[in-house]
């Protein structure tokens, strides 16, 4: 009888950017074909609180445009920076000033679910 690795994990894990799946979202840890799918590495060094962001985001963005705009083959933002220098561009569109910890749980959220910019 073979004693169990301590050391050896019980299942295989895979960063959720590694799962081309539609649907799902780097925040979100699932089981996928016996592997256990865990958020990557860079989306708990992004300050902010993704839940909060969401939550901005809908009720303040979602006026203008839905989730396409990120998703899509053209979009223009291609970095971190560039999503900040929009966020900014659309808060004066919806006439909404955002708090500095606002503006950072959109760009969490924004990050984490569409872009895994690290």
């Amino acid at each position: 009888m073979v004693a169990a690795n301590p050391i050896q994990p019980a299942v295989n894990i895979t960063p959720a950017s590694n799962i081309s799946s539609p649907g799902i979202g780097p925040r979100l840890a699932r089981w996928t074909n016996s592997e256990l799918v865990m958020p990557s590495a860079y989306a708990a060094t992004l300050p902010g609180d993704s839940a909060e962001g969401k939550r901005l985001h809908d009720a303040n963005c979602m006026g203008c445009h839905d989730t396409g705009i990120y998703t899509r083959k053209d979009r223009l933002i291609h970095s971190l920076d560039a999503l900040k220098k929009r966020l900014g561009d659309c808060s004066h569109m919806a006439n909404k000033e955002f708090s500095a910890s606002e503006t950072q749980n959109i760009i969490k959220y924004l990050n984490d679910q569409f872009y895994q910019f690290r």
